[in-house]
């Protein structure tokens, strides 16, 4: 493993490369610009909110809020070039809102290190009236924690 310090040393690395995940960047986190806050009353999927990026590390974060009345439901995706990667997340009738803060290791053969691809986060309501709101706080791009990430 590499990795560079500040002049000050230890506790942290400022740069490093990803120690499971050969050939990607560990650290610094990149992050993928997104903006903020849409609301949607849409039952077709709606492309909310999009990014581009170069494939640099092996594992995204996403951190999401999807928020709506209650009595109102809705889900959202993530698709990186027309695919989507993660799961679908929902917010139930029952809930106001949802948070979602998950790590989403991407296959190796389909990303390798420097690919450039599209991110979209679509949504759409999936029962009720009310209007929901999908807010994207960020995705960044983060190292593998384990071996079974770099995979």
């Amino acid at each position: 493993m590499i990795r560079l310090f500040a002049r000050g040393g230890y506790p942290a690395p400022i740069v490093m490369d990803d120690a499971y995940a050969d050939g990607y960047l560990g650290r610094p986190w990149i992050p993928i610009p997104c903006a903020p806050y849409k609301d949607f009353t849409s039952s077709e999927e709606i492309a909310l909110f999009s990014g581009d990026m170069l494939t640099q590390h092996k594992v995204l974060r996403v951190n999401l809020q999807l928020s709506g009345p209650t009595g109102t439901s809705a889900e959202v995706v993530m698709r990186i070039g027309g695919t989507q990667y993660g799961p679908t997340w929902t917010l139930s009738s029952a809930a106001k809102v949802r948070d979602v803060n998950e790590r989403i290791a991407l296959p190796a053969g389909e990303f390798p290190y420097g690919t450039g691809a599209s991110v979209v986060m679509w949504a759409r309501r999936t029962g009720g009236s009310g209007t929901c709101s999908l807010r994207v706080r960020g995705i960044w791009g983060l190292n593998t924690i384990n071996a079974s990430e770099a995979t």
